[in-house]
């Protein structure tokens, strides 16, 4: 197959370029470049895409194109300059209006109005409406498409924190024998997918050149579930955890998702259904995910990617909990 990944030097496509190489398919990965080069054995081409596509694509005909971003304008001006069999657009399930409703691809009334043009990303809002828009131009343009709808991301790469704070903070807390702080409601749901799963996945549709919309989601645990399956990964001495309510939380000014001070995986009630999604129609597309035990070793194996702050120091963390302990970290 001939590929060509509009990205392949960050971190989704990157993890795609890798496995696609490993499936024997011919790709090409086209990018500005500025976060690095795509794994040795891809064919790179520099695309600043503000800028018409370049003759080296322009010139070319794929089987498949993967693009990752979404600008309206950065996706019309693919369609326009790229001749593809088969297009897969990763969007977000930012799209939705209300996530509640639970379903794969559901009619564009539960959409949130969609952005045709570049608008700066400051809310999930604006996000979720450009991820719309590029949905739009995709299927008017587009011969054969697939549209994926993922949540959150993890893996190895993830520079965000969101997933491997934990794995690294329940290790934390084992080492030095002292709690660490989780967030009520034990039972609000947890979801996420590996980004190597999800690449495999890219990859079969791909093969099948699949029409399909569809969220791109593991299957929902809670987080009780999920901080047993990382205790069980880290095995004896198991750390002890301190469930701490929301009014308790936000005593101490610990804020929700991601950034310092911060606790992952913790979403205000009214957005908790961002990870309560539907994972079987996504299943019976054919994803496979790998046990939360794989992610969490890679995390520990890799140690702290985060490109910034995200969640509590364990020093913070030991002061809430009246523990003398190290200075900041």
């Amino acid at each position: 197959m001939k590929l060509l990944i509009l990205g392949g030097t960050g971190f989704l496509s990157r993890h795609l370029a890798a496995a696609a190489l490993a499936a024997g398919h011919q790709v090409t990965c086209a990018s500005r470049g500025v976060s690095g080069r795509p794994p040795a054995g891809c064919r790179f081409v520099r695309w600043d895409r503000k800028d018409a596509a370049p003759a080296a694509l322009a010139g070319a005909r794929f089987d498949v194109v993967v693009d990752v971003l979404g600008q309206p304008s950065h996706v019309r001006r693919a369609l326009q300059g790229l001749h593809a069999g088969h297009w897969i657009f990763i969007s977000t399930l930012n799209v939705y209006a209300d996530p509640r409703a639970g379903d794969a691809a559901g009619p564009d009334e539960r959409l949130v109005p969609a952005i045709g043009q570049d608008v700066s990303i400051d809310s999930p809002q604006s996000y979720g409406g450009m991820k719309v828009g590029c949905e739009q131009l995709v299927a008017a343009h587009a011969t054969s498409f697939t549209i994926l709808r993922p949540g959150l991301i993890i893996g190895p790469g993830d520079r965000t924190g969101r997933f491997s704070y934990w794995p690294l903070r329940l290790a934390a807390a084992a080492a030095d024998g002292h709690p660490f702080i989780a967030p009520e409601p034990r039972d609000d749901p947890v979801q996420f997918i590996d980004a190597r799963d999800l690449a495999d996945w890219i990859l079969l549709l791909a093969d099948g050149r699949r029409q399909l919309v569809c969220d791109a989601v593991g299957p929902v645990m809670t987080r009780a579930q999920f901080i047993d399956r990382l205790v069980a990964t880290l095995g004896p001495p198991a750390p002890a955890v301190r469930w701490l309510s929301p009014e308790q939380l936000a005593a101490h000014r610990i804020e929700p998702w991601s950034g310092p001070r911060s606790l992952p995986l913790w979403l205000p009630a009214q957005l908790t259904a961002l990870m309560d999604r539907d994972h079987a129609p996504a299943r019976r597309a054919g994803l496979r995910v790998r046990p939360v035990a794989d992610s969490a070793r890679s995390v520990l194996g890799a140690g702290a990617e985060t490109a910034a702050p995200t969640g509590l120091s364990r020093a913070e963390e030991l002061r809430i909990l009246g523990v003398p302990g190290p200075g900041p970290r």
